[in-house]
This record gives C-alpha cells, structure tokens and sequence, in this order.
C-alpha cells in the first residue's frame, strides 16, 4: 500500500516516527524565496492535502501558468474535508488542459474534467497521476 504519512490522522496507515516540518504557503515562499524568477513546473503527492496544497498556491499558479503534476487520493481527501471535484473545478476554471497519467501503459492521455470526476469516483481508485497544462492561447 504506497504513502500512509499525511497531516491528517485518518490517512495514516500505522504508527510510525513523528517528524515536525514547518509548513509553508507556496504563493508566501515563493515571493519570499525566489521573487521574479519563472516557474514552470509544480509537483504535488500529499495524501490528501492536494486542495490546500492548491488554494496556497493560487498566485503562483494564475500568474505563471505552470505544468502541474498531481497525485489526486480521493479517499484521503474527503477525510481531510475536502473535495476533489472542486479541484478539478478550480483547473477547468482556469483554462488548464487535463491529461491522466496510465503507469501500467506508460501513457499520458488526455482527459476530460468529467471524465476525471468519473474515475475518481470509484470506490476501487486509491489515487489517479494527473499532469495539467496550461491551456490559454498565448500564455505560459
């Protein structure tokens, strides 16, 4: 079973060694860290926290337009009170071309956002690899 460390209590798979790591707004650090500089790519496996992760990224996301790697874990979502429909809302929103990525077939294969709530709906799926582009005419 992949993952089992999480934030949230209900994600964790068994008891295990106990880490505190400061934990960070990407849109703050960024602007902090390494203000002016481009960003091309993010990616994002948090076993759950895929929405937070998002809404602190909001900025940095909007004015860069980067590629977007990102394990979607359901199960764990909901668990942490959220939902990954409003996150695939939020890329639809903005203009993001979604692509689902088949390890087993070693493809990349694109996807609509409806087609994504579906297969993230079955009760079977643990997590889905999903790559989402910056789809604007002229951005990014």
């Amino acid at each position: 079973m992949p993952g089992g460390h999480s934030f949230v209590a209900a994600n964790v798979y068994g008891q295990g060694a106990t880490q505190s790591v400061p934990v960070h707004r990407l849109d703050s650090y960024l602007a902090t860290h390494h203000a002016g500089r481009p960003l091309d790519l993010i990616k994002i496996d948090v076993q759950g926290l895929e929405a937070q992760v998002i809404k602190g990224a909001t900025q940095t996301i909007e004015r860069h337009r980067p590629t977007i790697f990102l394990e979607i874990s359901p199960g764990p979502m909901r668990r942490a009170g959220d939902d990954y429909r409003a996150l695939l809302t939020y890329f639809d929103e903005q203009e993001y071309r979604a692509s689902i990525i088949d390890h087993d077939k070693g493809v990349v294969l694109a996807i609509d956002y409806e087609q994504a709530a579906s297969r993230l709906a079955d009760p079977a799926i643990e997590y889905l690899d999903f790559l989402f582009e910056n789809g604007r005419t002229g951005s990014g």
